[in-house]
């Protein structure tokens, strides 16, 4: 299964990142599912203390979600708190780097720094990313605290930072403000997605981050985190009384602050559209989607939407205004290319539709697989068979892909046998038919599959490699033979070549399972 694999990689990431102790911790959780404190105890087997720790370790670094729950026992209702493992934010620690690339190409390489910290220590104020910035870079002046507060806020104006979620939301099954509904539990399955969802911060609070400002009056964002400063906490003053510079100061050092990987899938999933659109289509093609997605990002609403927010042409021409592609006739050629459709809301309102986009690119990354397990003619049958989108007879496939019969047979066997096809055996007058396909979900479910391991393999040699370095460089202080040495020089060569196969084998697991 899917979630097997997926597990088994998130528990050599938290290995790598935290040690033995965490990952047992975190291993249980990810297999038993939801728990409390005294069952996760004799399950994982650890003292009290230790488990603690562990916990928050886990919970500090977003990858664990504590809330309550209440239960009725003996006529009494006991408040309970459990803990859930957040298995894709785990995996999401794969993407790291991505995401400072991303951030640093949007922004700039102070951003990518701030971004770099709170990546690395977890859940902290922005009082705690100044303090651990002068001591990562002592030549730093303490003049830079505006700049970098400035740099803070285009990060949580761009969703990239949000605040961090409730601590111990609970789950309570009725209809009050800030509890789930019925209605919205039936849509949810887990304890993870139920946990999630209660402990999220209103969208309003969630990506408010007062500054300075030289003047009285405060701006809408000001007075939004004005209202949620130090929520569920007593104040012996309202929050009228205070005035803007002592709005901000609470802000940075009491809100605490996360990297939203949400942003952040999204942004990716907008790079892998435009690189699929440029060889598929054209580059006019392409400069033009990056400028509707660009355009309509405020608009979206669900990270993994079918269409595009709707646009129109003439915000389009203007966001290309002086670029080659950015007359009109191009610009409608281009939207005629990428299959653009009117939504009926508003005349001149266009959608682009991202499925499509992204089925496109998952159908080339499948003939990929196929072509190199099976050669060219193995990947025309596959070919032949995913864009018929139904059955085809045995007898006819030979013909339609242009191969021999006894070798279009061995190769059809040889798919179904490793789950690449299915057969499906139909009675007839004219006897019995075998009939050919694809199954495009179970597919995506075994390459996925297939993916995940391969992952966690090359995630256990990455780890292997990196603590045969430590341990022949503490040698090295003393005494280290030629053949260490040579072993030293070939581990430096390995590691590049496992990272980036690592980002390559997560980009195509980012396309079948996030985007």
């Amino acid at each position: 299964m899917v979630a097997n694999q997926a597990r088994q990689l998130a528990v050599d990431l938290i290995t790598s990142d935290f040690g033995d102790l965490v990952a047992k911790v975190c291993k249980c959780l990810l297999k038993k599912g939801a728990l409390p404190l005294a069952r996760l105890a004799m399950e994982t087997e650890l003292p009290r203390e230790q488990l603690k720790k562990c916990l928050l370790v886990l919970i500090q670094h977003n990858c664990v979600q504590a809330f309550q729950t209440k239960k009725e026992v003996g006529g009494r209702v006991m408040s309970t708190t459990e803990y859930t493992a957040l298995l894709d934010d785990i995996i999401h620690r794969l993407r790291f780097p991505k995401f400072l690339i991303l951030i640093r190409d949007q922004f700039d390489e102070q951003c990518e720094c701030l971004l770099g910290i709170l990546l690395s220590h977890g859940r902290s104020t922005f009082e705690q990313l100044m303090q651990r910035l002068f001591e990562n870079q002592p030549e730093v002046s303490g003049d830079i605290t505006d700049q970098m507060r400035t740099r803070f806020a285009k990060l949580v104006q761009a969703r990239y930072v949000e605040r961090c979620p409730a601590s111990e939301p609970q789950l309570v099954l009725d209809s009050e403000e800030g509890t789930i509904t019925k209605k919205k539990l039936k849509e949810i399955v887990t304890d993870e997605e139920r946990a999630v969802m209660a402990a999220a911060p209103l969208e309003a609070e969630r990506f408010s981050f007062p500054t300075y400002s030289d003047n009285d009056a405060s701006t809408e964002s000001e007075i939004m985190a004005d209202q949620s400063i130090l929520v569920g906490e007593k104040r012996k003053r309202g929050v009228m009384e205070m005035d803007d510079d002592s709005i901000v100061l609470a802000c940075e050092k009491d809100v605490l602050w996360r990297a939203n990987f949400e942003e952040f899938v999204c942004s990716l999933r907008h790079k892998a559209c435009i690189a699929n659109v440029r060889p598929r289509l054209d580059i006019g093609a392409a400069v033009v989607l990056e400028a509707i997605l660009k355009e309509t990002r405020a608009k979206e609403k669900q990270n993994k939407a079918e269409y595009s927010a709707p646009f129109s042409m003439n915000s389009i021409v203007q966001a290309l205004l002086g670029s080659p592609h950015g007359h009109l006739e191009h610009v409608r050629a281009a939207l005629n290319q990428l299959g653009a459709s009117c939504t009926g809301a508003t005349e001149g309102s266009y959608r682009i539709s991202l499925k499509k986009i992204i089925e496109a690119a998952q159908n080339s990354e499948m003939e990929s697989i196929v072509l190199k397990r099976y050669g060219s003619e193995g990947c025309r049958i596959f070919r032949l068979l995913a864009d018929k989108n139904g059955m085809i007879e045995q007898k006819q496939i030979p013909n339609l892909a242009l191969i021999e019969t006894k070798k279009a047979f061995e190769l059809l066997y040889k798919l179904m046998k490793d789950d690449y096809l299915q057969m499906e055996e139909v009675a007839s007058a004219q006897g019995k038919l075998f009939l050919w396909r694809v199954n495009r979900s179970s597919l995506q479910e075994k390459i996925l599959n297939d993916m995940y391991h391969a992952a966690s393999n090359l995630c256990q040699r990455l780890a292997h490699e990196t603590t045969e370095e430590h341990e022949l460089q503490l040698l090295k202080k003393n005494r280290i033979t030629e053949l260490q040495e040579k072993k030293v020089d070939r581990i430096r060569k390995v590691k590049p070549i496992l990272e980036a196969s690592i980002l390559r084998l997560d980009d195509s697991i980012m396309l079948f399972h996030n985007f």
